[in-house]
């Protein structure tokens, strides 16, 4: 009997499947690299403290070669003992981000400027911002900070040495200028660094450690909080969903009663 054409491609078929080269992994561009929008989601709930929903939109543009546009846009609804709203400090500033070695590692530098709003004189405003600090675990507090105006930098690196697996971590000191009540200056340094492995096809996940040092909050001179996530990044669409939990105090271990364990999203897609 005449063998079908299919049948003498079968074994074949099947040991280069079995036996054939790794996938090609997909070119993904650097995070710092990339023209974006989107936003994180961060919700918080504890007894006795309410819930908060911070919601921090960003927009990042490559106005120039290597040169970045950055805007956020923070607010945060509160439900505590009443509900109330506030809107934190609207940020914008610009880094420089560029490649060496094929892409494999990305360095970038910047800085940045908030506009002070979160020092609305309503105390529900300054509930829901100081609800959404705490959420966040101190991070990113120029987005929340009362009665200063903030201003600071930013510079970190981004590795991709193998596939799948991506590093990152970026040093970020802010200054904070007394704008009325206050009248002493503050600085802070908050770092992070992350491990991440990403498939061939964009999914992934990794693990986060971010630190806070010599917060403006009182007898908070340091705050870690750590980050298991999921990760989805085909260079089109970004999705990443962590838990953020404070590790120490005074608003960890995040999974005691009363203390700080944030359901985190990262959602966007890219403009290019």
């Amino acid at each position: 009997m005449r063998r079908r054409p299919f049948a003498r491609c079968l074994l074949p078929l099947t040991l280069a499947f079995l036996l054939g080269a790794p996938p090609a992994w997909a070119a993904v561009t650097p995070i710092t690299r990339r023209s974006a929008i989107g936003g994180d989601v961060y919700w918080w709930s504890a007894r006795r403290s309410g819930s908060v929903i911070a919601l921090v939109p960003f927009f990042h543009y490559e106005i120039v070669r290597n040169v970045y546009f950055d805007a956020q846009l923070p607010f945060a609804p509160y439900f505590g003992p009443t509900t109330s709203f506030g809107l934190g400090n609207p940020t914008a500033g610009a880094h420089y981000a560029a490649s060496i070695f094929e892409d494999r590692i990305t360095f970038f530098i910047g800085g940045r400027a908030s506009i002070p709003l979160a020092s609305v004189d309503s105390r529900g405003w300054q509930n829901a911002n100081a609800a959404a600090a705490t959420g966040l675990v101190y991070y990113d507090t120029y987005l929340w900070a009362i009665d200063y105006f903030p201003f600071g930098a930013t510079a970190g690196i981004e590795a991709n040495p193998v596939d799948p697996l991506w590093l990152r971590a970026t040093v970020d000191p802010t200054f904070y200028v007394p704008t009325r009540r206050v009248r002493h200056f503050e600085g802070i340094i908050q770092n992070r660094f992350e491990a991440e492995l990403q498939s061939a096809v964009g999914v992934g996940g990794g693990l986060g450690f971010q630190a806070v040092l010599e917060g403006i909050y009182p007898g908070d001179n340091a705050q870690f909080a750590a980050e298991p996530f999921f990760s989805f990044d085909n260079d089109k669409f970004f999705l990443r969903a962590g838990l953020l939990v404070a590790l120490d105090r005074p608003l960890g271990f995040g999974f005691d009663r009363g203390k700080v364990a944030t359901l985190h999203i990262n959602i966007g897609g890219d403009l290019k």
